[in-house]
């Protein structure tokens, strides 16, 4: 462990924030929370550290606000998922990071679409942006759908520049998926619940992204479960290691020397020895699904539990206007046929 020192001016100065430490506590390979990387097989290995390089070139063009070319980089690195990971999910399993980091710079791109639509500053704006930042015309109600940039050029926003809403949520699709074959189910609740809010008019690419963020949180769901469970099992053994402990001290009911219960002391040292072992391994187990069992999302106050409530609300709704709109396709059928028939006795 060590410190990471940011040296910023002194305490006071305008613009610039005081000097202050921030802990750096990277976790260590002996920590049961830690999941080593995956060794990528031979034959997926070039395209593997071409993926890579896609990765990091939409990285790139993120920070840069360089939209188009960051999409242009993530839908290559898309189809290459498609041509060479997506035969098992063990597959999708290699890209499952890389994939994570190019939905975050979609999100990043429509967040900051729609703050230049609504007049403000973009999220990830320095302080010198965020003040010198300027309203350009009259804000616009912004909509995913629409696939409307609204670039600033010499200070003026223009809608000229266009996405493909249907490429750019089946390209966030796609991350998902491989981030679900990875196992990154937090990140994937974290994911989805951000591009709901983002793009909450896009029933179609809702419907799509529902499997996946109940699949997420089944896992965390199952993931507190255990955790509880444990938990409680945990508290048991623990009081009885430490009634065990109690009887075999000095002044204990079996402590050392009384011969006359010399024979269930060894017996009761031996069950609290494997006692102590299933409390270890209880332990380690806790340790190593804490990421997981998570009760919020990182940074938010969002309760994962109240994040499967809303997505089984979603999948309810779709189901519903799913039935809504075949029962009226019947209707309309029904009166179409209705008509020819009336057609046919007419002429008939």
């Amino acid at each position: 462990q060590g410190t990471v020192v940011l040296v910023g001016a002194e305490e006071g100065e305008e613009g610039e924030a005081p000097r202050v430490k921030i802990p750096k506590k990277a976790m260590g390979k002996d920590d049961p929370a830690y999941v080593p990387p995956l060794k990528v097989p031979g034959p997926l290995r070039l395209p593997h550290r071409a993926h890579r390089q896609l990765v990091q070139a939409s990285r790139l063009a993120c920070r840069a606000r360089m939209w188009t070319l960051m999409l242009n980089a993530g839908f290559q690195a898309s189809n290459l998922v498609e041509e060479y990971f997506s035969r098992t999910d063990a597959d999708r399993a290699y890209v499952a990071s890389g994939m994570r980091s190019i939905a975050e710079d979609v999100l990043d791109m429509i967040e900051h679409v729609q703050a230049e639509a609504e007049n403000r500053p973009p999220p990830t704006a320095a302080l010198a942006e965020r003040q010198g930042h300027s309203a350009r015309g009259g804000p616009v109600a912004f909509r995913f759908t629409d696939g409307i940039m609204y670039r600033t050029v010499d200070g003026n926003r223009c809608n000229h520049d266009r996405y493909d809403p249907i490429q750019v949520g089946g390209l966030v699709v796609s991350c998902l998926r491989a981030m679900v074959a990875g196992g990154r189910h937090v990140a994937v609740l974290a994911t989805a619940d951000r591009m709901r809010r983002l793009t909450a008019e896009d029933a179609a690419l809702t419907e799509r992204v529902v499997p996946l963020a109940l699949e997420a949180c089944e896992f965390v769901a199952g993931r507190r479960q255990e955790r509880g469970k444990l938990r409680g099992e945990l508290a048991m053994m623990e009081t009885k290691r430490d009634h065990m402990r109690k009887e075999t001290a000095t002044g204990g009911r079996l402590a050392e020397g009384l011969r006359a219960r010399a024979k269930e002391r060894a017996q009761v040292i031996g069950e609290l020895e494997a006692l102590e072992a299933s409390i270890a391994e209880t332990e380690r187990r806790l340790k190593q699904i804490r990421f997981e069992a998570v009760d919020e999302l990182s940074g938010t106050n969002v309760s994962t539990a109240k994040l499967m409530e809303e997505w089984l609300l979603v999948r309810k709704n779709i189901a519903r206007d799913k039935s809504k709109a075949k029962e009226e396709l019947e209707r309309c059928r029904d009166m179409v046929k209705a008509l020819l028939d009336r057609g046919a006795a007419e002429m008939a």
